[in-house]
């Protein structure tokens, strides 16, 4: 659980250094100049059982998000010279391998696929065959948190899209 809760912090400031949040303490994603450029981005790069929606509530919401603008990113040739769209893009492939990424983000997918089996079998008490994988889960999602980490710190250096954007950090 505190894996989860690591990666979805992580996530979350992710989100943040790209300007869809306008403070650290914002429950949903209120920059409105950033959700109305990031929604096209998500129409276009969702899987097909998505929905369009910005929603930043939950694990899997962040990641599409992070998901569908690294996608739109490694993609995309240019941005039609709007500041935000450039930034954005400039920032991911000067700072992350995107790919890289976008491999590990499948990874969590599956490590929290994962981890909601247990939590189901913790409440219908049958953890038995869950338990003998348990540490070595535990192990991989504390390195897929720390990943997230890594690639946040990168994303924030410089604070390039914040910058532009003129929003607080």
């Amino acid at each position: 659980m505190i894996d989860y809760a690591m990666l979805e912090d992580r996530l979350r400031s992710f989100l943040y250094y790209i300007g869809l949040l306008k403070s650290r303490d914002s429950y949903k994603a209120d920059n409105a100049v950033v959700v109305s450029k990031i929604r096209p981005i998500i129409a276009a790069y969702k899987r097909k059982d998505e929905s369009d929606s910005v929603g930043i509530t939950n694990i899997s919401g962040k990641m599409k998000i992070v998901r569908c603008t690294l996608l739109w990113a490694a993609n995309t040739e240019g941005t039609s010279g709007d500041p935000y769209l450039t930034a954005l893009k400039c920032q991911y492939e000067g700072a992350l391998d995107i790919e890289d990424v976008l491999d590990k983000l499948n990874e969590i997918v599956k490590w929290c696929a994962y981890r909601n089996e247990v939590i189901h079998a913790l409440l219908n008490k049958n953890t038995g065959s869950l338990m003998q994988d348990l540490p070595q889960q535990a192990r991989r999602g504390m390195e897929l948190a720390r990943f997230m980490d890594d690639q946040v710190k990168k994303l924030k250096k410089g604070n390039v899209i914040r910058r532009r954007l003129k929003l607080p950090f």
